[in-house]
């Protein structure tokens, strides 16, 4: 039987719906995903308040403090979202980016410099320098060699700054 026929099948009324939400309703974990993924799209796109981003992943949250959320958002809507202009906080921001919407533990300079053109920003004049300025600041460490290029890792102190800027603009 495939998802949905074993969905339209099992899932007739709100009872059905506290089964699959507390895994009682014969679906596997994979299954309950897809189905509260889809449930939540349809419901947010049907929604007169469905909001501007949407994580695609809740537990890669650092802070809590953010809505649920189960559509992958851009870089360039993170930018907008919070609002930043420095290109420190910018470097910063894309390997927040990479780290916790793409699950990338590193960044090189060739992968921020993607970043701010898919996000239509001006590059960095020196994104070294600027990324050496996080680094001091302790945001920002230096990772393992990916193709020959120095990788840069944010740290949880980097994470958290970036969640203190997203709590500010919300």
């Amino acid at each position: 039987m495939d998802i949905t026929s074993k969905f339209n099948k099992e899932f007739v009324k709100i009872e059905d719906f506290k089964a699959l939400l507390q895994g009682r309703a014969g679906f596997t974990s994979e299954e309950r995903l897809v189905i509260l993924n889809a449930f939540a799209i349809v419901t947010l796109s049907q929604s007169s308040l469905m909001p501007d981003s949407v994580p695609l992943n809740p537990q890669l949250q650092p802070s809590s403090n953010h809505s649920i959320s189960l559509i992958s958002e851009t870089f360039a809507e993170l930018v907008r979202r919070t609002k930043v202009r420095q290109h420190t906080d910018l470097i910063l921001l894309a390997a927040y980016y990479q780290a916790v919407f793409k699950k990338v533990n590193s960044v090189t300079t060739v992968d921020i410099q993607q970043l701010y053109t898919s996000a239509m920003l001006k590059l960095s004049t020196n994104t070294n320098a600027n990324i050496n300025v996080n680094r001091r600041k302790g945001y920002m460490t230096e990772s393992d060699k990916k193709e020959g290029k120095k990788t840069f890792a944010i740290t949880r102190s980097g994470i958290s700054y970036i969640n203190e800027i997203l709590k500010a603009n919300e």
